[in-house]
């Protein structure tokens, strides 16, 4: 059965990040693989994209973009983050580094609750600084690898932005 094409949303602001270290860790919270990417310190909003398919109930994020200025535009891939249990979190760096396992886990408990409570997206309080917010968003189809793209403004780094489905993605089950 066609599924038709996708329709994606408009950007929908999911959390604002301070950022103070200059340096935001984008990880799958519940396996510690993450990336680290050098950013200005400052407040950046988490913004996501969903897509919803004709034959399916409900929509899955498409994409994340992390940026300080609406203006920002997408240049090119600057890495590759890895997900193995279907959610990425966003976070300042430097509220990972005093972070103990007891902790983790519960950060981690909190994440799980939102997935079965059927959120998409949210964000947790990982530790006790402002910059201590987890941004998490539900990637799409699940696991897997993902580009992480570069979002510049006056040739500056301004953000970064993933995509996990494709525009013009057909619907990948057969129904």
């Amino acid at each position: 059965m066609d599924t038709g094409p996708a329709v994606e949303s408009d950007w929908d602001v999911i959390a604002s990040l301070e950022i103070t270290s200059g340096e935001i860790a984008v990880l799958d919270p519940m396996s510690f693989d993450s990336i680290t990417l050098k950013l200005p310190p400052g407040r950046y909003q988490v913004a996501i994209k969903r897509v919803q398919y004709l034959d399916e109930q409900y929509t899955r994020v498409s994409r994340v973009r992390v940026s300080n200025s609406k203006g920002a535009q997408l240049g090119p891939q600057i890495d590759r983050v890895g997900v193995d249990a279907a959610t990425l979190g966003i976070v300042d760096a430097s509220a990972l580094s005093d972070d103990n396992t007891e902790e983790w886990e519960r950060h981690t408990a909190e994440i799980e609750s939102s997935w079965q409570s059927g959120e998409d997206c949210g964000y947790v309080q990982w530790g006790d600084a402002d910059s201590a917010i987890m941004a998490h968003v539900s990637t799409g189809y699940g696991d897997g690898t993902f580009p992480v793209c570069e979002l510049t403004l006056n040739q500056q780094r301004a953000g970064f932005e993933i995509e996990f489905i494709p525009t013009g993605t057909a619907y990948p089950f057969k129904k």
